[in-house]
């Protein structure tokens, strides 16, 4: 993880490894693709964009709930969130369509993702 000149915070993911300070590996994460989607654990998105993740499993609903009271909501029937093993991921695409500060590019295996 580094802040790059312009501000923003860079995340690279490569092979389901964060890489942070020259390629150290901290932690195991899951870059699932699904077709033209790619989706990235929703804890991950959360820290990232500074939001409390709750996970409505009746309704099949997400909610980021960001601590200026402001909510962004993501629903399994919008394929935008589904849950597996008690792990909930979100579409990066439509994470990007509700927070325009979240830009992503997914490519050989390295998901690189900007916030700022």
């Amino acid at each position: 993880m580094k802040v790059v000149n312009n501000g923003k915070l860079t995340v690279t993911i490569k092979n389901n490894q964060l890489m942070a300070f020259e390629d150290l590996t901290l932690e195991p994460i899951p870059v699932i693709q699904k077709g033209n989607k790619v989706y990235l654990p929703s804890r991950i998105v959360a820290a990232l964009t500074n939001a409390e993740p709750k996970w409505d499993k009746a309704n099949q609903t997400l909610t980021l709930q960001k601590s200026d009271s402001s909510k962004l909501t993501f629903t399994a029937a919008s394929q935008s969130v589904w849950s597996e093993k008690d792990e909930t991921y979100l579409e990066l695409g439509a994470i990007q369509s509700k927070f325009p500060a979240f830009q992503w590019n997914y490519k050989d295996g390295t998901l690189t993702l900007q916030i700022g």
